[in-house]
């Protein structure tokens, strides 16, 4: 199957459609095997109707909620380790605070009191921004998991 009977077949979007026309392969198959393929438009081409038999569609979705369940207890364990950090540096602001305090006076505890509430604000900050890049890389990595199995392991059918 052609590679605009394919895409205008299964609505492919904007983005991918001028890709794979800009690859210059002639068909379907050929733009598969490409290297430079983004994963995730590997795995929606693999996912169109008809492209994989029934079983394998369904190893396929096995395989993804196996790798489902297994990154969301990696989310677990690291919300809880981001709750960890979280934890210490508020016990650090708050012991930063009541030393600063009580060093200062009372004119000076408001601003040791803003202290610690920023640095609590920056470490839960920098907790969210690590989990957002762990996250993103875990999906990342699932998803070039999935694509690379499927390249490995399946065969596709680009038949009208």
């Amino acid at each position: 199957m052609t590679i605009t009977e394919f895409c205008g077949k299964h609505h492919a979007c904007a983005e991918g459609l001028d890709w794979a026309l800009a690859t210059g392969e002639p068909d379907m198959a050929a733009l598969w095997n490409r290297a430079d393929i983004k994963p995730e438009w590997a795995i929606w081409i693999a996912t169109r109707e008809g492209v994989l038999t029934d079983r394998d569609a369904r190893l396929f979705a096995c395989l993804c909620a196996d790798r489902a369940v297994a990154l969301a207890a990696s989310r677990y364990d690291a919300a809880w380790d981001a709750a960890l950090v979280a934890l210490a540096a508020s016990r650090y602001a708050a012991g930063t605070a009541s030393r600063d305090a009580a060093l200062a006076a009372s004119r000076y505890a408001s601003l040791a009191a803003a202290s610690a509430a920023s640095v609590a604000s920056a470490a839960s900050a920098a907790c969210d921004k690590d989990w957002d890049a762990a996250w993103d890389a875990s999906r990342d990595a699932a998803l070039d998991a999935q694509a690379d199995y499927l390249r490995k392991n399946f065969t596709l059918n680009f038949a009208e």
